[in-house]
Order: C-alpha cells, then sequence, then structure tokens
C-alpha cells in the first residue's frame, strides 16, 4: 500500500510587490491541500467522539502498551486504559471452563443415572417394608392381646449429648416448671442449652432448667432438697416449696431465692478433671429431694379382670399432668399409679384372675418401680421399661409364647457359610455361628465383639455354636486349620 508522508510546510515564500506566476500559486495550493488530504486520511483513522457524544472532559489519549492486555475505559468513562486481564490468556482459561462444564455434565448424567438405579432399588425396598410393616403389625396385635399390669409408652421429651465435660440440652427438649398451685409449665427449648461441669468438684449432680435466664445449672445432690421449708447447709441449694410448688435456687444459704426452676432433667457424674457420665435421663418419671414425680404423657395398662372368652381385660391410663409424692426415713418403696396418684404398695399380680393384689384386697394400680430412701431423701429411682408387664411369662398363653419362642430357632434355609479365610464378619440379623477348627500347638480361638466364644488347641476338629447378636462382630485367630464358618440366622429375627 502506497501512502502519501507530505511534511506540513509552505513550500513556496511570495514577496510583497514581486511578480506572482499562476504556476508557483498552483503548485503551493495544491501541496497545501494534499497536506489537508493526508491529515483528512489520519483523521478518518483515528478515535473520535460521535458529534452527539457529551463533551464531559473525555481523554482518549491511549496508555503505556502493555502486552497481551486489552484497552478500555476506566470506571468514570472518561480515560482509556490497559484492562487486568490478559485477553490472550483468557480464551485458554475460558477453554479450560470450558472442559470443566463439559466433565461435570458427565458426572451429573452419570450420577443421574446412578441415582435412577438407586430409585428403583429403593422402590422395591419399599414393597419390602410394607410387607415387613404388616406383618409387624400382626404381630404387635397378637402382643397387645397378651399384655397387661405395665407402662406401655414414656415420652422421650428430654435429649441430651455429653461431650468432654460438657452437657448440652438439645433444642426441641420439653421441660416442665412448676408453677403454683396445680401449675405446671411446660418449656421447649429453642435453642441447645449447655453447661461444663468436668472441673466441678467430683459428684452426682441434679441438672435444671432455668426459665429465669433460660439457662442450664447443676447442683450436688446433697444440695437439693424439697417439702414446706428448706434448711440448707450450704451456700448453693435448690429447694423444691412442695406447699406452693415451686422450684427455687440460692446462692447465699437461703437469704435470698430464684424461682421458677424446672423439675431436674437428669442426673451426672464426674471426677473432677478426668471423666463424666450421665446417670440416669428424667423422661417420664424423676426425683427431686425426698419427692418423686411422673410427668405428662406416661402410659399404662391396670390389670381387670378377664373377658368372657377369657381374653384379658384391662384399664389404660395416661398422666395428664405432673404427679408426685414425698416420703421420708430410711426404706426401699414400692411404687404404683393409675395416671393420677402414686401409691406406695407392693402388689402381687394373679395370672387367673388378671388382679394386682397386696394382700387380700385387689389394687387396680400399676406397678410402675420403686425409689430408695436414705436420710429423708431418695437416693435412686428404678423405673420400669415399657412394655414390660409384672410375670410376663404366666401371662402369655401357651400358643402365643411357642410362637414367641421360635423366634429364637435357628432358620437352616438361610445359613451362609463363610470362607474359611474369613477372620471379621459383622452379624446381619440375630442368629448363631458355627466354628470348626483344629489347633495343634496353634490355639484356635473364636471371638464375639471382642469377647472370647471358642478355644482349643487339640489336633483334631473341634466344632462349637454360640450366639451372635445383629450388628456384632465375630473374629478369629489362630488354628493350624480352618474347617468351617456357617452363620445361621434366627427365625424371625
Amino acid at each position: 500500500t502506497i501512502v502519501r508522508n507530505l511534511s506540513i510546510e509552505r513550500t513556496s515564500d511570495f514577496q510583497e510587490g514581486s511578480v506572482l506566476r499562476a504556476k508557483v500559486l498552483n503548485d503551493e495550493l495544491d501541496y497545501q491541500i494534499a497536506c489537508q488530504q493526508q491529515i483528512a486520511e489520519n483523521l478518518n483513522r483515528s478515535m473520535v467522539l460521535p458529534p452527539y457524544a457529551a463533551d464531559s472532559g473525555v481523554d482518549l489519549t491511549l496508555p503505556t502498551p502493555s502486552a497481551g492486555k486489552a484497552i478500555v475505559w476506566n470506571s468514570t468513562g472518561t480515560n482509556l486504559e490497559n484492562s487486568t486481564v490478559s485477553v490472550n490468556a483468557l480464551e485458554s482459561t475460558l477453554k479450560t471452563y470450558k472442559n470443566q462444564a463439559q466433565s461435570a455434565a458427565t458426572t451429573a448424567t452419570n450420577k443421574a443415572d446412578i441415582a435412577t438405579t438407586q430409585a428403583q432399588t429403593a422402590t422395591t425396598q419399599a414393597g419390602i417394608a410394607t410387607t415387613k410393616a404388616s406383618e409387624a403389625v400382626s404381630v404387635v396385635n397378637q402382643l397387645n392381646g397378651i399384655r397387661t399390669n405395665c407402662i406401655t409408652e414414656i415420652p422421650q421429651d428430654i435429649k441430651l449429648e455429653l461431650s468432654s465435660g460438657t452437657l448440652t440440652l438439645k433444642s426441641g427438649s420439653k421441660v416442665y416448671v412448676p408453677n403454683g398451685d396445680g401449675v405446671y409449665n411446660s418449656v421447649t427449648t429453642s435453642a441447645d442449652k449447655t453447661l461444663s461441669f468436668q472441673g466441678y468438684s467430683s459428684n452426682k449432680r441434679l441438672f435444671f432448667y432455668r426459665t429465669d435466664n433460660n439457662t442450664v445449672t447443676a447442683v450436688a445432690d446433697y444440695q437439693v432438697s424439697s417439702g414446706s421449708s428448706a434448711s440448707p447447709t450450704s451456700s448453693v441449694w435448690v429447694w423444691y416449696d412442695t406447699t406452693n410448688n415451686v422450684i427455687k435456687l440460692t446462692s447465699d444459704s437461703g437469704s435470698t431465692w430464684i424461682s421458677g426452676l424446672s423439675f431436674p432433667f437428669c442426673i451426672c457424674s464426674n471426677i473432677q478433671n478426668t471423666s463424666s457420665k450421665i446417670e440416669q435421663v428424667f423422661n417420664g418419671f424423676g426425683f427431686i429431694g425426698s419427692t418423686v414425680f411422673a410427668l405428662p404423657g406416661v402410659k399404662g395398662l391396670v390389670p381387670n379382670g378377664r373377658n368372657a372368652d377369657g381374653t384379658l381385660k384391662n384399664l389404660s391410663w395416661t398422666t395428664s399432668s405432673v404427679i408426685s409424692r414425698s416420703f421420708s426415713g430410711n426404706s426401699e418403696i414400692s411404687l404404683a399409679t393409675e395416671g393420677t396418684v402414686f401409691t406406695s404398695v407392693i402388689l402381687e399380680y394373679n395370672e387367673r384372675e388378671n388382679i394386682n393384689y397386696s394382700g387380700n384386697t385387689s389394687y387396680f394400680r400399676t406397678n410402675c418401680g420403686k425409689v430408695v430412701i436414705s436420710n429423708d431423701k431418695i437416693t435412686s429411682l428404678i423405673v420400669k421399661n415399657p412394655f414390660y408387664s409384672a410375670d410376663y411369662n404366666d401371662v402369655i398363653k401357651y400358643a402365643d409364647k411357642n410362637l414367641v419362642m421360635g423366634w429364637n430357632m435357628p432358620d437352616y434355609s438361610g445359613a451362609i457359610s463363610l470362607a474359611t479365610t474369613t477372620d471379621r464378619y459383622t452379624a446381619p440379623k440375630d442368629g448363631y455361628i458355627t466354628f470348626t477348627a483344629t489347633g495343634n500347638n496353634n490355639t484356635a480361638k473364636a471371638f464375639v465383639d471382642g469377647c472370647t466364644v471358642f478355644e482349643s488347641n487339640s489336633q483334631y476338629a473341634i466344632s462349637n455354636t454360640f450366639p451372635i447378636a445383629k450388628g456384632s462382630v465375630f473374629t478369629r485367630s489362630g488354628g493350624s486349620s480352618i474347617l468351617s464358618i456357617i452363620f445361621v440366622p434366627n427365625k424371625g429375627g
């Protein structure tokens, strides 16, 4: 390409009074026009603002060249500057992102295929579960017809976590706060409440929820009392004022009291700066000082004779409010209730009549446990587990007993022969393992959850069968020859 490159200058100088020749004048004008054409050509190839752009101090000066950078407007749109990103590297970066996106898409497709397969499997398992649920309902109905004189449900309102000496009352836990005559306010925690107590002196401690500041507090078991009055023997004391139905806390030996404490929700123990553990959670039942209490929602059955066809007849009950009773002295006291009051009575169950008796007197109450009283304070509370009844084996009809006992029998149709090289096996169900081995100076041993269940150093094959629970782990060691390892599940297990 040929371009014009004239020097911008005059080529002639006209003198005053001299002869003005046409050729010289034309040459000068032609040169000047050519210069203007050259300038116009350069302007046409230059950056210029459009006529309609506002004149706001825009500077079109180019920035200092920088390799690989683009020229961009600054943040105010008044100057040109180099970009912070290398345009040359941008293509490579975008290509990398493209490849990553394609890889992620491929992975997503594979996972979608896996999810589809898992969904199909889940559908199959759901069908199996539905069948098992129907079978379970049938079994429960059979069991419901043979249980009596038992607690059937205890609410699990208290949710705890203990880690490194810090107890957490989990969000959603429910506690009950005595608040005047016959009034018990239920309080559900909206957040976790924690208390670190491992550094406390070694003791058993009762834990309470404080409604005055929404915290958890703990006091040693010997710093707790209940009754119409309190006589603190230490600066910190918790008193269940049974006359006014309120639980109070003092930190100055009783000079002042803070009200609004809940019933204790657990007992923990600790060895100072060493260890800690939860001794008992007060779900459904608990105690404070010399007073035992049951919380709302506990359910049970009272034996009430038999129907005309000989089947069991029961009265069902549910605690609709808190019930309590205080004791004194030194003794072990059996507890019974029908949902409204505690009775301290030892009941004997008459299976033939399906009636509880104390001596010759019938009692329409349910055995629910016992308390141990020492020096006018409860030191231990033993609560019957739900669904367990007194003299249970005497209550079960012979045919039903055969059904239940059959569940413990081996199901040889489901036997699994394990490889003789197996040295660890987790039982998928309750069942039995038959282990056959020779020792011959290399003692053969078998273990369940680390407990030795078989040991032999005989040169002859010795076989032993032992039970194993679902989830328990079978391991072995030694033995010059392992002849067989067979797992046999229980029927109904």
